[in-house]
């Protein structure tokens, strides 16, 4: 399956200012896309679905109207949902209501059938006459993931050394303490004070 759609920067404008983002423009119907707002699934209308983490930035909920800017054309839209993205600044709207704003189809979003070989699908799509690049959404998947395990190595290698570092403040707190009471102990061990009592009495303190 194919479908045509629109990639193309765009100037979001909201009551508590402007963001740039990217637009991304699907036929109404699409297949290729699914749009979440806390686990239900939405579909593009008349308005746009906007990226939940710029709604606050923008000041802008669902039933407002936001200022669009594609292309040095402005088009006033409403906001008819907020929608959970991983990954960018987002905003998402019908291929008919792009055209409106005078932007035209860039890219085309394809979806293999079962059992396709993929490396050969992706090498005749990239030989295809005006294709410039082909992007494919495993080898973002597989990227992104290496990415996340380059940061729980840092994390990992951050807790090891974090952990050390309060054992060492902690045993010298502990050690300094007990050095500059050693006159205190000894008094209470003339006074009949045990061992063990002290042991207890040092290792409450400390922890």
């Amino acid at each position: 399956a194919a479908e045509p759609m629109v990639e193309a920067p765009v100037t979001m404008r909201g009551p508590r200012g402007r963001f740039g983002g990217e637009l991304i423009a699907l036929p109404a119907a699409t297949t290729m896309h699914r749009f979440l707002d806390d686990d239900h699934v939405r579909h593009l209308g008349t308005g746009v679905l906007l990226d939940r983490a710029l709604a606050p930035r923008l000041g802008l909920a669902p039933g407002d109207s936001m200022q669009l800017e594609v292309g040095g054309h402005r088009l006033a839209a409403r906001v008819d949902s907020l929608v959970d993205e991983t990954l960018g600044s987002f905003v998402y709207a019908s291929l008919a209501n792009a055209q409106a704003l005078g932007a035209v189809p860039n890219a085309v979003a394809v979806r293999f059938s079962p059992g396709a070989r993929r490396d050969a699908t992706l090498a005749a799509l990239g030989k295809l006459q005006g294709v410039a690049v082909v992007l494919d959404a495993r080898a973002l998947l597989a990227a992104a993931r290496h990415y996340m395990g380059l940061m729980y190595a840092f994390v990992g290698i951050m807790l090891v050394l974090g952990s050390a570092l309060a054992f060492a403040i902690l045993l010298v707190t502990m050690t300094v303490n007990i050095a500059e009471r050693t006159t205190e102990l000894a008094m209470l061990r003339a006074a009949g004070v045990t061992h063990r009592q002290l042991a207890r009495l040092v290792t409450a303190e400390n922890l």
